[in-house]
Order: C-alpha cells, then sequence, then structure tokens
C-alpha cells in the first residue's frame, strides 16, 4: 500500500504534469508560497506553484511544445490521471494557486509531511482523499485546508505554528535570498535536523555516531525549479559550517579539458574524507574500507571526468590533480595489480611512460605528468592531453551554452554536456551492455535538447550552484 508522504509527493508531481495543459490568458502573477504557514522548524518544505495562469507554466507549455510529440502531451494531459481521477473535472477544482507539502521530522518513516492547500472546491478536496489509498484526514488551519495521514499529525503541525513560523524566520530569508520569485516549485531543507535524520537512520545500521561530521554540516539550503525563455533552470543556495575550503575550489581542470569533450563533470575530494572511511564508522559496510580509502586518496585533490568521441566507442577519461601525483599513481599501481591480475604493461605515449591494464574486454591506461594523474580507456586520452590541440573551453559550442545558461562572471562551471553527442552515446552505452535489444531513442525526439551547464559560487560558508537545461525550437 502507498504511503502518505508517497500519495502527496505524487499528487505534486501530478500538478507539475498537468499543468502543462494550461490554458491561455489569465494572471500573470506567481502564486504567492505559504511561508507563513511553515513551522519555522519544519525539516523539510516544498512549494509547488498550481496555478495554470501564471507565466511560469505557460512558458513550461512553450518548452513542451518545442519538441515533436508535444501537442499530444498536452492533450493527453485532458484525460484521465489513473485511479478514476480527471485532472479537469477532479484534481484542479481541488486545488488553489500552490501545494505546500511540510514534514515536520523524519520519524515514521517520513509519514509526519503535512500537505497545504488553498481549493477552489473544498468538496473535490476531500473526495480525492476519500479515494487515497490510504487513511488521509483533512482539516483546516489558518485558512488553509491540511490534510496528513492522522488527525494527531494535523495537530502536532497547528502546535509547531504557534512556536513561529518561516515568515518570520531569519535563516529561512538569508538562504531563500537568491532564487527566483517566480518558480514553478521550491524547497528548504532545515540542515541540521536532516543531518541528524540520516545521522540516526546511519546508527541503527551500525555505523558509529559523528559518522557525518568530518566533511562539515549544512545549516540549511534552498533550492527552486524555474521556467525560462529557453529552458529550466534549478537554483540552489546552501549555507554550511565545517567545509574544507579545498572543497568548494573547482573549476580550474574543467579548463585543462582538451576538444572534442562532450561531457564534462568538475569535483573536488578531500583528506578528511579518506581519514573517516574507517571500518568502525562505515559499520557494516567495513569490509569496502580499504578499497574506499584508496579510491579516496587518489580524488584528494581537483578532479575532472570527461567524456570524447572514440570511434565506434566513447573515450573516457579522468585528469586529477592530486597533492603528490606520483603518490597517487602508486596508489592506482596497487589497485591494479589487483583488478588487473598480473596484465598490467609499460608503454610510452606522447614521451610520457603510462601503465595500460586489460580489465575484461576493455583497457585502462594511466600516466604521471606536470603535477597530474590522467586515467583514460584510450592512449589517445593521455595523448590529447600532452599535445596542443585546443581546449573545451575556446570551442564555440562550449561558449554558446555558458551564455545560453547565463552564467555569472563570478561562478565557475563544473559541469557541461552537449546533448545533442551525449544521447547517442549514452544509448550505444546502454545497447551495448543490455541483455534485450534496446531501440535507440530517435533524434527528432530530442533534437529540442541542446545542453546542460551547471556553475557554482563560493563565499565563504554560502555556496550558489546553478543547473540549466537549454532547449530551443
Amino acid at each position: 500500500m502507498r504511503s502518505f508522504a508517497a500519495a502527496a509527493a505524487t499528487v505534486s508531481v501530478a500538478v507539475a504534469a498537468a499543468a502543462l495543459s494550461v490554458a491561455c490568458g489569465g494572471s500573470e502573477q506567481p502564486a504567492t508560497g505559504g511561508p507563513a504557514v511553515v513551522p519555522a522548524d519544519a525539516a523539510v518544505y516544498v512549494s509547488v506553484q498550481s496555478d495554470l495562469d501564471s507565466a511560469q507554466w505557460k512558458q513550461v507549455e512553450k518548452l513542451v511544445l518545442r519538441f515533436p510529440d508535444g501537442p499530444g502531451a498536452v492533450e493527453r494531459l485532458h484525460g484521465d490521471l489513473g485511479n478514476g481521477v480527471n485532472y479537469e473535472d477532479d484534481l484542479e477544482p481541488a486545488l488553489g494557486p500552490t501545494v505546500e507539502l511540510v514534514w515536520l521530522d523524519f520519524r515514521n518513516d517520513g509519514e509526519d509531511v503535512v500537505a497545504l492547500t488553498q481549493p477552489d472546491d473544498e468538496g473535490k478536496l476531500r473526495e480525492l482523499a476519500r479515494k487515497s489509498e490510504e487513511p488521509v484526514v483533512v482539516d483546516e488551519v489558518e485558512g488553509w485546508s491540511a490534510l496528513a495521514r492522522s488527525q494527531a499529525v494535523i495537530d502536532r503541525y497547528r502546535d509547531a505554528l504557534d512556536a513561529g513560523t518561516l515568515a518570520d524566520d531569519d535563516r529561512y530569508d538569508e538562504t531563500t535570498s537568491e532564487l527566483p520569485t517566480e518558480a514553478l516549485a521550491q524547497v528548504y531543507v532545515d540542515g541540521e535536523r536532516t543531518t541528524n535524520a540520516l545521522q540516526s537512520t546511519l546508527q541503527e545500521r551500525g555505523a558509529e555516531p559523528g559518522a557525518l561530521d568530518s566533511g562539515g554540516r549544512l545549516d540549511s539550503g534552498a533550492a527552486a525549479l524555474e521556467a525560462a525563455d529557453d529552458g529550466f533552470r534549478l537554483t540552489a543556495l546552501f549555507r554550511t559550517h565545517g567545509v574544507p575550503d579545498e572543497v568548494t575550489d573547482v573549476g580550474a581542470l574543467l579548463g585543462e579539458v582538451p576538444a572534442g569533450a562532450f561531457a564534462a563533470v568538475d569535483f573536488h575530494g578531500s583528506r578528511s574524507t579518506s581519514e573517516q572511511l574507517t571500518p568502525e564508522r562505515l559499520g557494516p559496510y567495513g569490509r569496502f574500507g580499504p578499497a574506499l580509502r584508496a579510491l579516496s586518496t587518489l580524488v584528494e585533490g581537483e578532479g575532472v571526468l570527461y567524456a570524447r568521441p572514440a570511434g565506434k566507442r566513447t573515450e573516457l577519461t579522468l585528469l586529477l590533480a592530486p597533492p603528490d601525483a606520483q603518490a597517487a599513481k602508486g596508489q592506482l599501481d596497487l589497485l591494479a595489480a589487483t583488478l588487473g591480475e598480473g596484465n598490467a604493461r609499460q608503454t610510452t605515449i606522447a614521451d610520457v611512460e603510462a601503465t595500460v591494464v586489460d580489465v575484461d574486454e576493455y583497457s585502462i591506461v594511466y600516466a604521471a605528468f606536470d603535477d597530474r594523474l590522467a586515467v583514460s580507456t584510450s592512449p589517445d586520452g593521455i595523448r590529447a592531453l600532452r599535445e596542443d590541440d585546443g581546449l573545451l573551453v575556446d570551442e564555440d559550442r562550449y561558449r554558446a551554452a555558458v551564455d545560453a545558461a547565463g552564467v555569472p562572471d563570478d561562478e565557475h562551471v563544473v559541469a557541461y554536456a552537449d546533448l545533442h553527442e551525449l544521447i547517442p552515446h549514452f544509448d550505444d552505452l546502454v545497447a551495448s551492455h543490455a541483455v534485450v535489444p534496446v531501440v535507440p531513442t530517435p533524434s527528432r525526439e530530442t533534437e529540442p535538447l541542446r545542453s546542460l551547464v551547471a556553475s557554482t559560487r563560493t563565499n565563504g560558508d554560502e555556496t550558489t550552484a546553478r543547473l540549466f537545461l537549454e532547449i530551443r525550437g
């Protein structure tokens, strides 16, 4: 049987999907959220805009209609949504301008959640509640219709409101300050309560107390999803303490990726991560400790993983900037001796001594040079880093993607994908490892998908991150 929390989340997804059938005309103002009816100590708060006449949902429809099957998708959403529920007759009148989800805590398997809305037709909302697979209680709180798995949860929610709301919470205001004022959905997370809940879960599974303390703590986080003229943008802001400065120092190595790459992800590891991977902290997963510590040592510095076309296959290359490249290579030699079962051999690539390891039908090649450690599925991956044949960041398609994403000058690009190339390569990868035949995605269906760009900026204990999916007609 489906839980109330899952059902509440499903309703929110249904709102987002059904809103693709936005009618023309109506208010241009976004629906207002409900921080005034969210307890200040709520663990997680999610707000989904369900005003079908808002500018945001009109923009969603424009984006969807750029796809070949866009018109058909909009038409299908006018039909049944399952379980005898029709959007226009049942769901639309049962919802108000927004649907608010409030997790009071994470006890009871995440079931301590209240869903809030201001429906056009209260009767329709109660009728939907009666159709739920799980018992749902509907009550009125502060002019909102509140739904929960029991009256006890609603009573707890009402009592929590009396102690203060997010509307008067400075931390909430600071964390959401950079989020767009018009958005399809917004989420706010109380970092302390969430971290404590995760810690409790790990302890129940045998990990020792403090397993999550080594890499800093999340104080609060917020994110918003918006529909822009040429795609979807996700903006997130995190307030932390105790996070090592080097972990947030990313983006430099992406500038060393050779031309021709169609996807790249920049990241940064931390020495504290490997130090905390002890059997005691890992609990039942302690047997993986030695291998995890060896791997984490390799990525103590900045790294970038990227993909380039290589004939019928895809070349994957991992470029690392560890504190000591030769020491990191020594760790890799130990892993190669185990994984390669004696199949490691030495070779020279572009005047660099490299090691090749055969694993099944694949070969892995790696080499250390210029304070860098490179690991690739092809000798060309090493060769491209040694030769001066251009860089990804100087290519027109990369620059166009960054411009479309609107990356500010003070942010670093940490992920990039040319979706026109990535999707066919991904299809080939899946098809080559599938047990049953896989039909590739028709190129006409994915033609509007152009690029994906992620960027970050860190200022002290505050980090802003953005992700943009470019969609063009």
